[in-house]
């Protein structure tokens, strides 16, 4: 419910998406899919570093939680 510029969407989308890396072995295959998006509501105020931290977080919980 963040409030943020395209470009901190762009920002978020993409450490969670190099999260994935992190995670998996092999990744960014032709065969994965895989894709973050990251959406703003704007309904509140968050530091964006923070954000990107957390996105990646929840990122690398929910391939370890899917996998286990």
């Amino acid at each position: 419910d963040a409030r943020l510029t395209k470009l901190e969407c762009h920002l978020v989308a993409q450490t969670a998406h190099q999260a994935m890396s992190r995670t998996l072995f092999p990744s960014h295959t032709r065969f994965d899919g895989d894709i973050t998006f990251a959406l703003a509501t704007g309904a509140g105020e968050a530091h964006l570093d923070r954000l990107r931290v957390a996105a990646a977080d929840a990122v690398i919980d929910a391939i370890r939680d899917a996998v286990a």
